[in-house]
């Protein structure tokens, strides 16, 4: 049985049934992921950027603590006092 011509009526057919509306889609589609890769590195590069500057303060926190303990073993010395 075979769809009569007006089942088609409003509606353009391309190659195996998809209509114009669904290719669109596929457009809109596809330009959102072309869009979303500029935004998907630029966060890449951002958290990146962050947990090595977050390496770098921690290393440096590390060396203040170890010169504490080194400080804390030594004793205090006061100023000179002279007669």
């Amino acid at each position: 049985m075979f769809p009569t011509a007006s089942a088609f009526l409003g509606r353009q057919l391309i190659f195996n049934g998809t209509t114009w509306p669904s290719i669109r889609g596929t457009f809109f589609q596809r330009d959102s992921a072309y869009f979303a890769i500029p935004q998907y590195s630029d966060q890449l590069i951002a958290t990146v950027k962050t947990q090595f500057y977050q390496i770098v303060v921690n290393r440096e926190l590390i060396k203040v603590q170890e010169a504490i303990g080194e400080l804390a073993g030594q004793p205090i010395e006061g100023p000179a006092k002279s007669l």
